[in-house]
């Protein structure tokens, strides 16, 4: 090697220049000095210069052997280093690369063990590490000498060097036997700043690293492991953090500040189907979608040259030419030193799938599920536009209203899917009607309205108004069923009608019910007459409200008397409003507008009370008189009807057979299987039934076959013309016969004249009741109708 030739060199021209000068000047010294007895100082000359170049060479050779096993031991550090870097740089597990450099220093310094111990965030240190496994012999990673020692390394970051001290003269013993302590050497703390992280522990059989001076090297080392092990973890993390950024969700983009494309993840691959290599080193404007996009990213670059991250949505295009809806972050990256933006990272979410859930989203928040029409919601958007935009154009549309007025009935007949096809079909034919530039839209359960863009004159809304009737008039097949559906339609116009899209629509739904209630209309324009119709029924029905608490409502009886025996048989308890300012007021002023609202409920209900109480009156005075009492279909169609009469009748004390219902025929029309089970349980409290109004209503003689009847009142229509013409009097003459036939009792109502009940009378009519008799009277009042003879008829009493 370099170093033993150079010092060869070296020693081998010292001994020639002393050996040379020896030789050359020694003997003429010595016969200079001692001519006599030179012969026996060149004997002791060669003896002298024997032992001092021998001496010379000793030491020569010593300090040159010395070198050499330091520069061996600074060369094996090297080696260790060098390993050590290098499994770092093929990026080695840390404990397997750390365990093999913990071996090599054993063998290279001849040490018992070497420990490296880490420490931990809550100052534990544990063994990550150990070269040959030797000091477990003797000592436990637990051990306080080891522990004390190790933590003072760690506090002060200076490595400690122990000599015969680390060695205790005695040692304990432990049940017989002697447990040898730890033999520590040296510790060196693994630091790459002020604190320490970790520690390298020495072991050796005799204490004697000191002696060898080894502390620099091992210092150089521990520094050496603790950049290693850094190095390594920051690799660690590196990797990590390369795969996150390659396996994370979301794309990443990375470009120069030119917005060329420098580096992209997986995931972006994934995204937009493009390679790595397809896009690097090219501009992302590549990808924009079209001009709008264009338009965006000029905004988007305006924004991250400003220094400023960007955030927002874009659609980009996909290698096979779809497109992309992203959400992106883009961040500059300035430049060390607050310079300019050098490169950008865009962070890129594919939301295409969330922007197609929210567009479904929207469209089922703004369509009907059911016919997929628009929806109430779709409807005031689109209204609210096309009334501000006709407003600043003067432009005129038509709203029309339309509603299904059977769909319950089917609903209850055939049931919903039945009357889900109806709803379906019709909306078909409503969408295949109404023209070119109209707006259907569903806007109730069994309503759909129609906006309708005109010009001028009320011809256009009014064609579209039949054409929607005509398109509804071929009836629906269902399950080989033909199902006709009546419907009727409200037209309200703007601006004549009202400029505020709440005017129109109230206006809209005002005409429908006028539609609906008047039986020759199918269609009905709004006017002003229909609102002052619904302010006079609704200023009307508050006043109803008003009157029952006021106690404004009273019970007048209308007497029933036997055409045999001119006795009065029975009332007819009859309700009358004493209002403040139009005086008393018959049900037909105000009984359709509570039958309307839950009144109708209330009131019936009130006057059952009072007539049954009036009645149980009459008969505990000994004049027991039948009541007949008229029941709203609101009433007959409740179920708990039957208790509540029961109810009345218990409390009261009233003999059921002297109370009477009166029902119309189209209250028993509309459901005969529900009619017939409540006449049934009505019979069972003893009650009797009469049919009001008879001949009038869905007459059929079905109903009076199956039902259990015990009284026909024939209307006052018929009465009025009897004996005068003859066809009212042949109607009444078979509508007494009938009942007759059916086992019924009949009353004639209406009778005015005594001409009419001579005629009933030749008829064999049962009863009669009508102003002929007496009109509505009080209770004091029928007392004293009660008093009359009954040989001649009744003396007429006034309504007082």
């Amino acid at each position: 090697m370099f170093w033993r030739s150079h010092v060869a060199h070296k020693a081998a021209l010292l001994y020639l220049a002393a050996s040379t000068a020896w030789i050359v000047f020694s003997d003429q010294l010595v016969e200079l000095a001692f001519p006599e007895d030179s012969a026996a100082l060149q004997t002791g000359k060669g003896i002298f210069f024997v032992l001092v170049m021998t001496g010379a060479i000793y030491l020569l050779v010593r300090m040159l052997m010395a070198r050499r096993n330091e520069l061996e031991e600074r060369y094996a550090a090297e080696r260790i280093v060098g390993q050590l870097l290098d499994d770092v740089l093929t990026e080695s597990a840390l404990a397997p690369m750390l365990a093999d450099l913990s071996s090599r220093l054993c063998h290279a310094y001849r040490l018992e063990d070497v420990w490296i111990l880490q420490k931990h965030k809550d100052g534990r240190l544990s063994i990550i590490a150990e070269g040959t496994g030797a000091a477990h012999r003797h000592t436990r990673s637990n051990d306080p000498i080891v522990l004390e020692k190790a933590h003072e390394v760690l506090q002060n970051n200076r490595a400690v060097i122990l000599g015969d001290e680390a060695l205790p003269a005695k040692q304990p013993h432990q049940t017989g036997r002697q447990t040898p302590l730890s033999r520590i050497s040296a510790l060196f703390p693994l630091a790459t700043d002020d604190s320490a992280f970790g520690v390298l522990v020495c072991f050796e059989s005799a204490p004697n690293l000191a002696t060898r001076r080894l502390k620099t090297i091992f210092q150089d080392m521990a520094r050496s492991i603790a950049v290693a092990w850094q190095a390594n973890e920051q690799d660690r993390r590196l990797l990590l953090q390369d795969k996150a950024l390659s396996e994370i969700a979301n794309a990443i983009v990375m470009t120069d500040s030119e917005g060329n494309v420098l580096w992209v993840n997986r995931a972006y691959e994934r995204m937009t189907g493009f390679q790595s290599h397809e896009v690097v080193g090219h501009p992302m404007t590549q990808l924009r979608q079209n001009d709008r996009e264009a338009r965006q990213q000029d905004h988007l670059w305006r924004t991250i040259l400003a220094g400023k991250p960007f955030k927002g949505e874009l659609v980009h295009r996909r290698k096979d030419g779809t497109l992309v809806s992203i959400y992106q972050t883009i961040t500059p990256i300035h430049a060390a030193g607050g310079g300019g933006v050098t490169h950008f990272i865009a962070v890129q979410e594919d939301i295409t799938a969330r922007k197609q859930a929210e567009e479904r989203l929207m469209h089922l928040s703004r369509h009907d599920l059911l016919t997929g029409l628009p929806n109430r919601t779709a409807f005031n958007e689109h209204i609210t536009d096309l009334a501000s935009s006709s407003r600043a154009n003067e432009h005129s549309f038509a709203i029309l209203l339309l509603d299904i007025s059977q769909l319950g009935r089917i609903n209850e007949t055939w049931g919903h899917e039945t009357g889900d096809a109806v709803l379906i079909e019709t909306a078909r034919r409503l969408k295949d009607t109404i023209p070119i530039g109209g707006f259907l839209a569903r806007y109730g359960n069994d309503e759909f309205v129609i906006v309708l863009p005109y010009e001028t004159g009320i011809n256009g809304p009014m064609k579209l108004a039949q054409d929607l009737l005509d398109a509804m008039i071929p009836p629906y097949m269902q399950q080989e069923t033909l199902i006709h559906c009546q419907v009727s339609i409200g037209v309200t116009l703007f601006p004549q009608d009202g400029r505020q899209t709440g005017q129109l629509l109230r206006n809209a739904e005002l005409a429908l019910r006028r539609a609906e209630q008047d039986p020759g209309l199918s269609y009905c324009f709004y006017s002003a007459e229909i609102d002052e119709g619904l302010r006079h029924r609704t200023r009307l029905r508050e006043e109803l409200y008003a009157a029952l608490n006021r106690d404004e409502l009273q019970v007048l009886y209308q007497p029933q008397i036997c055409l045999a025996t001119n006795e009065i048989v029975g009332v007819e308890a009859l309700l009358r409003w004493r209002h403040p300012e139009r005086g008393l007021l018959a049900p037909g002023a105000f009984i359709e507008v509570a039958e309307e609202s839950e009144l109708i409920q209330e009131i019936g209900h009130w006057v059952f009370r009072k007539a049954v109480h009036q009645a149980a009156q009459w008969e505990k005075s000994g004049q027991p008189l039948r009541v007949a009492v008229n029941l709203s279909f609101a009433q007959f169609a409740r179920a708990e009807l039957v208790d509540v009469l029961g109810s009345e009748l218990e409390h009261s004390g009233l003999s059921p057979k002297y109370l009477e219902l009166e029902l119309t025929e189209s209250m028993l029309a509309r459901d005969m299987e529900q009619a017939a089970v409540m006449l049934q349980r009505l019979h069972a409290l003893g009650i009797s039934i009469a049919v009001d109004d008879f001949g009038t209503g869905y007459s059929s003689l079905a109903y009076l076959y199956r039902y259990r009847v015990d009284r026909l009142k024939i209307d006052r229509s018929f009465v009025r013309d009897i004996g005068q013409d003859q066809t009212p009097s042949a109607i009444v003459e078979a509508m007494i016969g009938l009942g007759h036939t059916l086992g019924m009792q009949v009353t004639a109502e209406g009778v005015e004249t005594e001409s009419q009940r001579q005629y009933l009378k030749q008829l064999q009519c049962d009863e009669i009741q009508g102003y002929l008799i007496s009109h509505p009277v009080p209770p004091d009042q029928l007392a004293q109708l009660l008093r009359q003879a009954p040989a001649e008829p009744p003396r007429q009493t006034g309504m007082s």
